[in-house]
């Protein structure tokens, strides 16, 4: 009596405070009278919604929606959560699907009525249709899928990563129990990843990261079955550049490589020479380890590249990749490009370091290679302080720099050429050269 009292009072007072404001409320009815009406139907429906009196609430929720179908989101929220509710509390199939039958229209006319809200609009509705419709009837494949193809398609210019995820989630699943094809999987897949790489949200790489991990693992990412697949269609229409990328994606992700794929990245790359695609031969002659051409087509990438942190990644691949060449001038080249964009780029620094001792090794005698082992381990101390501690590149860090260390010229070298601990020194060798600090050992 308490609950039911306590809601009596709360009905009086909302109506009574807001009275006024409802009847110069078109969403209440086009007159006065209606728009009166309306109010205690909407109070009233607010009422039966908190005692949980589905009967009447869902009365008062048909009445409304027939009436004033734009009254208020909550009408359609509380709605949504009471057949949720008798939906978990059903105890036959017959009261369940009701329940969700009704969920799902509700959503629908959520989404028709509200579909121009500027957060909460056409796309937000169907995103919660289709996870509350799989959280609770996850076997209904068909449905389920629908939905989120809707909600993805609806959400097209602003991506939802963790939408995406779910669903490719639920795709990797079928495609386990073999209820889609490998031609299938593969293809959403591919759509799913671009859409992702549209985001804008900062847990678009998260999410794809995931997605890949899961890709990888399925059994489907290798480059039997993508030639398989796909290359008779390509032979069947060997002008379709949409289909030819699509192939070229699937290898990418896949980390695979083999002689179509290479006869394919050839041909896309003379019609679209763009930077993916560059780097994707790069990595083909990589695995070859044919590097010299390897790396004219990274800087094929780094030449076309607009945006600067994937230019920096660029310019590092370029880094390594010389340094393993022992091009240790060309490597230091690139990471002093990489530190103009980017000054606390560890990794660069620990390139650069690595390229000048190569230099140094390679290229000075005697003393003079003992004395530009001080520039080295300052070099090597930089990179150290900008890696994370945790990172794998901090332990080779620390014994580049104890190796160097060790093989500081001896103290009494210093002393026979008139120089002290502590004491500034020019270093001048091969093309090496800079101010450091001399550091003698025992």
């Amino acid at each position: 009596m308490k609950k039911i009292l306590f809601a009596l009072l709360a009905f009086a007072s909302i109506f009574s405070v807001n009275a006024q404001a409802y009847l110069n409320d078109p969403r209440y009815g086009a007159t006065p009278e209606e728009r009166t009406e309306n109010a205690k139907l909407y109070a009233a429906f607010g009422v039966s919604f908190g005692l949980k009196d589905w009967g009447q609430t869902s009365k008062e929720l048909q009445e409304l929606l027939q009436k004033v179908p734009t009254i208020s989101e909550n009408l359609y929220i509380k709605g949504v959560e009471m057949y949720r509710q008798r939906f978990t509390a059903a105890e036959n199939d017959s009261d369940r699907k009701m329940a969700l039958d009704s969920i799902v229209i509700l959503f629908d006319l959520r989404a028709e009525n509200f579909k121009n809200h500027p957060s909460r609009g056409y796309g937000y509705v169907l995103t919660q249709k289709a996870r509350l419709y799989n959280q609770l009837n996850p076997d209904d494949k068909e449905n389920g899928y629908k939905f989120f193809v809707d909600a993805i398609t609806a959400t097209s210019e602003h991506p939802v990563p963790e939408l995406v995820g779910q669903y490719f989630a639920l795709v990797t699943e079928s495609f386990k129990f073999d209820e889609i094809s490998l031609e299938n999987y593969m293809t959403r897949y591919e759509e799913l990843s671009k859409i992702l790489k549209t985001s804008q949200d900062p847990t678009g790489r998260d999410i794809q990261a995931s997605i890949d991990a899961t890709f990888a693992s399925s059994g489907a990412a290798n480059c039997e079955n993508i030639e398989k697949i796909f290359r008779p269609k390509y032979e069947a229409d060997p002008s379709n550049n949409d289909l030819l990328k699509k192939i070229l994606g699937l290898f990418n992700h896949a980390k695979c490589q083999n002689p179509w794929q290479m006869e394919l990245l050839e041909k896309y790359y003379q019609n679209d020479p763009q930077p993916e695609f560059a780097l994707m031969l790069a990595g083909v002659y990589e695995e070859r380890k044919e590097y010299e051409k390897a790396l004219e087509y990274i800087n094929v990438a780094i030449n076309n590249e607009t945006d600067p942190a994937e230019k920096v990644k660029h310019m590092l691949r370029a880094a390594g990749q010389t340094l393993a060449m022992e091009k240790y001038r060309e490597s230091a080249s690139y990471c002093e490009k990489v530190l103009q964009i980017d000054p606390d780029n560890g990794m660069a620094s620990n390139f650069y370091a690595s390229a000048v001792a190569g230099a140094v090794n390679s290229g000075c005698s005697d003393f003079d290679k003992q004395a530009a082992y001080w520039l080295v381990v300052d070099y090597y101390s930089k990179a150290l302080r900008l890696i994370p501690q945790d990172d794998p590149q901090a332990e080779n860090i620390k014994k580049a720099i104890a190796v160097y260390s060790g093989n500081f010229p001896k103290k009494d070298e210093l002393f026979m050429r008139g120089l002290e601990d502590g004491a500034s020194y020019n270093v001048s060798c091969s093309w090496v050269s800079g101010k450091t600090t001399v550091r003698g050992r025992n």
